[in-house]
């Protein structure tokens, strides 16, 4: 299963980095242009993220234009909750049965790779990762029986079920250690799909790795100045707002969930899509309040900022 997790995360970096190098310098000059206006900036960062496929690489490149004040952190806002939307395609892709086809991808992604010119390499590059990224797949998904002879494990699992809370902390510290929300994701549904989870117990474990994705970003940020700072502390507070609502309204959100698939897998990957989409349209039109908190929380620290707010 580790090994499976490992090919999987490289899968996805090398596959971020290819699509990074062909599609980001046009990216940024998008967002610089679009996030002007909240519901373009809103679109723009679901469409960006979809294509980019890492909602993390789409955060790191807004927290690039704030800190080099390009963009504001009330302007980047929609972005980030657009991103979050953006992901949940990436969820929605994964949930289908393609891992067989690994191996052709594979053999295209390094030809091109290897043969290819600046583009056409970058397209091989993409290829290869997102090959590598299914190979890793099977591996976690075989790896997963494994945890079924694990009594601590399945103890832990059971006990985040009936706790939801525990199920939020035990989602947070999965997603920061493996650094990406989508092999979190990937694990909790095939935990499903074994029977070791219940979708009762999965749902809390889902919300926190919404939360614990904004955990890179929130390291990446200390490095930056205040308002590139106040973007990470944005995303954080959006995630864990819609957390606090989905825990008040999860018996509801398992009937809802349980009545859009059969397919336990695609029920998580619904669930995913459902919490993002909702908090979104929930949070959006509140978008000034949720920046009013952000500056209570990283205030101004001169003048002339102030008069900026």
């Amino acid at each position: 299963m580790l090994t499976g997790l490992m090919l999987f995360l490289f899968g996805m970096r090398f596959m971020a980095q290819g699509l990074e190098r062909s599609t980001g310098p046009f990216v940024e000059r998008a967002l610089a242009g679009v996030a002007r206006y909240p519901l373009l900036g809103l679109m723009a960062g679901v469409l960006f993220t979809a294509v980019l496929q890492s909602s993390s690489a789409m955060t790191v490149i807004v927290l690039g234009l704030v800190h080099a004040r390009l963009l504001s952190f009330t302007k980047a806002l929609p972005v980030i909750m657009g991103a979050n939307i953006g992901t949940t395609v990436t969820i929605q892709f994964l949930s289908t049965s393609i891992e067989e086809f690994s191996g052709y991808f594979l053999v295209l992604g390094v030809l091109l790779y290897l043969l290819g010119e600046k583009r056409v390499g970058h397209a091989g590059q993409i290829v290869t990762g997102f090959a590598i990224l299914l190979v890793g797949m099977q591996g976690i998904q075989s790896g997963t029986a494994i945890l079924k002879e694990s009594f601590w494990i399945k103890e832990m699992l059971i006990s985040a079920g009936e706790e939801p809370l525990k199920g939020v902390i035990f989602g947070i510290v999965v997603t920061t250690v493996v650094d990406s929300s989508s092999a979190a994701i990937l694990m909790i549904q095939q935990l499903l799909r074994d029977g070791i989870l219940s979708l009762e117990g999965a749902l809390p474990i889902l919300y926190g790795d919404n939360i614990g994705t904004t955990s890179a970003t929130l390291v990446v940020s200390l490095t930056l100045n205040r308002e590139a700072r106040r973007v990470a502390i944005g995303h954080f507070l959006f995630n864990l707002i819609g957390t606090g609502l989905f825990l008040f309204f999860n018996p509801l959100v398992v009937g809802m969930v349980k009545m859009s698939a059969l397919e336990v897998g695609r029920q998580l990957a619904n669930a995913h899509t459902l919490f993002n989409l909702v908090n979104t349209m929930v949070l959006f039109p509140l978008r000034t309040g949720l920046v009013s908190l952000t500056y209570w929380l990283v205030p101004p620290v001169d003048r002339e900022e102030e008069l900026r707010v």
